[in-house]
């Protein structure tokens, strides 16, 4: 009986730890110079109060933070975990300074001088912070490779990313807007680029369904409200946003494929036409 109670007792404790959890990684050369300090969705304000709203609004699991010292540094080691790979570039890519220089580590990585270096892998971003000794662009790329190697999961770009075109796409243009792209609660959950073609700069998005929101569902939602065009025999859903131009989108297959910042609706259905064909 008493083993009986004991397994129960186990089961109970591991069914309710979630399954993203992690514990705080053994990093290669780094030593320890506190305990790990952990936060989850309800407690995220008291270490970034002002600034938890943002990480919750990409779907924020939990925080594991820790300082260390190697060499002649003494840093924290920030990880946000953020449920999802999409959801871990979201919040990066809303953090990373516009004009850092782009690093191949993990997924993407930036060191951004004077004091902090940012990482992000999986569904991991982290955030190294100096307080003490003299940061140099070659010491911080030291320490993000060794935290990188140190966390599990992929070092690639999310797949939602993956149906969105090559051609003429800006380099490190990528983002991810969970809610409200372009200003319209009707988009949410959207990956998107930024393109330039000849004279013309637009975006292609395409909206990541999820089990409770099949693409078909957002799309009658979006049909309601937009109004509708034909390219070729498929329908397109349109709206002329104040200040942002025409924005368009076409269902194609299970996927709801857009095109925003277009200057008429004419060159909304060519862009179209282009990722249908």
């Amino acid at each position: 009986m008493k083993n009986s109670i004991s397994l129960l007792l186990i089961l109970l404790i591991v069914i309710s730890i979630p399954a993203h959890a992690i514990d705080f990684p053994t990093i290669k050369s780094f030593t320890p110079e506190s305990e790990v300090a952990k936060y989850n969705p309800e407690t995220l304000y008291e270490y970034i109060n002002g600034g938890a709203d943002v990480f919750l609004s990409f779907g924020f699991k939990e925080l594991l933070t820790k300082d260390f010292s190697y060499q002649e540094l003494q840093f924290s080691v920030d990880i946000y975990d953020m449920g999802s790979r999409v959801n871990g570039f979201g919040i990066y890519k809303v953090e990373r300074p516009v004009d850092a220089n782009f690093l191949k580590i993990g997924v993407e990585a930036v060191v951004s001088p004077p004091y902090q270096c940012l990482l992000l892998k999986d569904s991991y971003y982290v955030k190294i912070n100096i307080f003490e000794g003299e940061f140099r662009q070659e010491s911080g790329k030291d320490i993000l490779r060794k935290v990188s190697a140190a966390l599990p999961g992929s070092d690639k770009q999310p797949t939602e990313f993956s149906v969105l075109p090559v051609k003429n796409k800006i380099a490190y243009s990528e983002g991810y807007s969970r809610e409200a792209f372009l200003g319209i609660d009707l988009l949410e959950r959207c990956v998107y680029a930024k393109y330039k073609k000849d004279s013309a700069s637009f975006r292609y998005f395409s909206i990541v369904s999820i089990k409770e929101e099949p693409s078909k569902i957002t799309w009658q939602k979006i049909s309601e409200k937009w109004k509708h065009a034909e390219a070729g025999k498929s329908t397109v859903l349109y709206k002329k946003i104040p200040y942002k131009g025409y924005t368009g989108i076409i269902l194609s297959g299970d996927k709801i494929l857009g095109v925003a910042d277009c200057k008429n609706l004419e060159q909304v259905l060519d862009l179209l036409n282009v990722i249908v064909k």
